[in-house]
């Protein structure tokens, strides 16, 4: 699964680079486990239309040159067959006009229940952007086996509205914040007012569009989701969130308009989809060989004396194959790993998937400062399309590592 059980707790890795919101947040204690969130009920005993709406809002993993995610963030299923907005700024790097890998291939998690972390369900491709609106659409080339789809998609989806908002009218914005315990996250707000965006910023020196400022708090990894009215339809794009000058927590947010993508949208669709019509297979620079890159994801945080998390740059996380009893080993007796990988100043690392020995359980070692802080035997790293991530949270005594 996705993530880690037993001394650790789930998050999302943030989104990269949004306009106003660059810097990380600010740690989070870790979430005690707790009983499983049940569907929303309404009094006369039918489920909420929320229950519908999120399986039509997904999280976008965000893949390097090698196809090892290094990041996420939300998009919107506009279209059954699988077309997605979402921000420029959750592909690629809107300030230079680059996308993140040669294919614009990202990652799509969908979420089945509201009380669980998505799964990876498909891969999607950039098909139109505008990086000075912040905005790109997606289309779904790939099953998360790696193969294009070989029937046509019928996906839920969320109706676009691009009549103007005014102010003070109720929204709600939807997506995957990297500290929401990996599940789907929905806060509320209303209309505040407007400012001028462009690829380089906000405020009065960035007057190319318009944004929506927004009163419903937006966080890393939302960037990109779905700006939603009373009747659940789709009129923004979450993008960036502001603090005041202390770090305090967000206090606005800036959406852009889903009018502003109308033209895109309407170039997305001109693309034939895989298993529609004439939709035939997409080729990409590596084909499905190549599929999955990566196998295991995550954070490493050091808890300190007031139970906070610090993330843990140069940390290094070692698999070796099952044979070997990780359990009884010592630091000196870390010498041929299968792979291994090291965290980079946030705490995060991904293990590319670069032996056929990790498609078979393995043992997992996590060293800090040259010691052994984490370690477990018969670790499954890939199993029914899925991979494990997390954060690790661990004190100086040695601790128990669970992969579910």
């Amino acid at each position: 699964m996705r993530y880690f059980f037993a001394k650790l707790v789930i998050i999302t890795i943030c989104a990269m680079s949004v306009v106003a919101c660059a810097d990380a947040p600010a740690a989070l204690a870790p979430t005690p486990t707790s009983v499983p969130v049940q569907p929303v009920i309404q009094a006369d005993g039918s489920l909420s239309p929320m229950n519908d709406v999120v399986k039509a809002i997904v999280q976008i993993g965000i893949l390097d040159e090698n196809r090892i995610e290094v990041g996420s963030g939300s998009g919107t299923i506009i279209d059954p067959r699988g077309l997605i907005v979402t921000n420029f700024h959750v592909v690629g790097h809107k300030d230079l006009d680059t996308f993140y890998n040669p294919d614009h291939l990202v990652e799509i998690w969908l979420t089945h229940e509201l009380n669980q972390p998505p799964a990876l369900s498909y891969y999607a491709q950039v098909v139109a952007a505008d990086p000075d609106a912040d905005l790109a659409i997606l289309r779904i080339v790939r099953m998360g086996s790696g193969v294009s789809p070989a029937e046509c998609l019928d996906l839920p989806t969320i109706p676009v509205n691009s009549a103007d908002l005014g102010v003070e009218e109720a929204i709600k914005a939807v997506g995957y914040p990297s500290f929401g315990d990996a599940t789907i996250t929905i806060t509320t707000g209303k209309t505040a007012g407007y400012w001028g965006i462009d690829r380089f910023g906000y405020g009065e020196q960035h007057t190319k569009y318009q944004a929506l400022k927004v009163t419903a708090p937006l966080s890393h990894g939302v960037s990109g989701g779905a700006l939603l009215n009373d009747a659940n339809e789709l009129v923004g794009v979450p993008t960036f969130g502001i603090q005041d000058k202390d770090g305090a927590p967000v206090i606005l947010g800036g959406a852009v308009p889903i009018s502003l993508a109308t033209h895109l949208i309407e170039l997305g669709l001109e693309h034939p989809f895989p298993g529609c019509d004439s939709g035939t297979a997409v080729t990409l620079q590596r084909e499905p060989n190549s599929f999955p890159k990566h196998v295991l994801k995550g954070r490493v945080s050091k808890l300190d004396a007031a139970n906070n998390p610090v993330p843990q740059s140069n940390a290094f996380v070692y698999l070796f194959p099952a044979s070997v009893d990780v359990n009884s080993m010592n630091w000196d007796q870390i010498i041929t790993p299968i792979a291994k990988t090291q965290t980079n100043e946030s705490g995060l690392f991904a293990v590319p998937n670069d032996t056929e020995q990790l498609q078979q359980p393995v043992g997992v070692v996590i060293v800090v400062n040259n010691q052994i802080t984490m370690r477990e035997n018969n670790v499954k790293l890939f199993e029914d399309g899925e991979y494990p991530t997390g954060t690790v949270y661990y004190r100086d005594s040695v601790t128990t590592l669970v992969l579910k």
